[in-house]
């Protein structure tokens, strides 16, 4: 018989015992200047007059442990701040993220705070009901586990680059989608919120032409090529729309590029082969 699984408190501590440890060492860590401009207390230590920080007590904890010291949940909530990008209001109520001595870190006014409750719990269901029997029974030693991070990657809303851009196509328009993927480059680029490998545009153009959006399709396509001009597999996926689109010397054009960038790529010189021979 499987042996009796822990208490739902022991669960709790067990999974958040990684996060806490993990951040343990930044909220040890003395305040630079910046630091501590934030949080309202000086480099020696010292509470400014102003409290800037959360109450010494914890309360309306109802899925973190309800005896967690006052230490660990800050250090837990800052890994979630990090892991989404976010400030304290983000979910608490409050208006100034720098001064904390009007916020309500009690109320579960905010949305956000709430649906944090439900994505913690999902969490904790994945590690541990998912993933620690699922790869004990497969044989696998190493443990895994998923946190915040492994699906927000700093940004509030766990979506891909390719979801941003879906939606701003579908809400502004081919030009706006386009402007939006340069600006979150610009802004991005050497983070890790979003791909800008050339997967994520060959996957974006995969999705718009199954759909039907050939234009959108080529669009993100040439945006593809601005950055990554000698992806062969960029040119395939171009050959390819565009012999869907009817235009075969343009596709058989993309596909002579395709090996210009990899001249072993077999695919490419069957596909010339191809159009040359149905031209003839």
């Amino acid at each position: 018989m499987p042996s009796k699984r822990p208490s739902m408190s022991t669960e709790r501590s067990l999974l958040l015992t990684l996060a806490i440890v993990m951040v343990a060492l930044v909220v040890a860590l003395p305040l630079t200047a910046g630091q501590a401009h934030a949080t309202g207390t000086s480099a020696s230590g010292q509470q400014g007059a102003s409290s800037r920080r959360p109450p010494q007590s914890p309360q309306n904890l109802q899925v973190l442990p309800a005896d967690m010291s006052r230490r660990a949940v800050i250090g837990v909530m800052r890994g979630f701040a990090s892991a989404l990008g976010v400030r304290c209001i983000h979910c608490h109520v409050g208006d100034d993220p720098n001064d904390l001595s009007t916020t309500d870190f009690v109320s579960d006014e905010r949305e956000a705070k709430r649906v944090a409750r439900v994505m913690m719990r999902m969490v904790q269901t994945v590690n541990d009901d998912l993933l620690a029997p699922g790869l004990t029974e497969a044989g696998r030693a190493e443990s895994l586990e998923v946190r915040c991070a492994t699906c927000h990657h700093g940004n509030s809303r766990p979506v891909s680059l390719g979801d941003v851009l879906t939606e701003e196509l579908a809400s502004d328009g081919i030009d706006a989608m386009l402007a939006r993927y340069d600006s979150l480059r610009e802004q991005n680029y050497g983070g890790w919120s979003y791909d800008f490998s050339e997967g994520s545009l060959l996957r974006l153009a995969g999705r718009l032409a199954a759909t039907g959006n050939i234009e959108a399709a080529m669009a993100a396509i040439d945006k593809n090529l601005e950055f990554h001009p000698n992806s062969a597999t960029t040119r395939i996926t171009q050959g390819q729309l565009l012999g869907q689109a009817g235009d075969m010397e343009g596709a058989r054009a993309a596909f002579q590029e395709c090996l210009a960038a990899d001249p072993e790529m077999s695919f490419c010189q069957q596909m010339t082969d191809r159009i040359d021979q149905q031209q003839q």
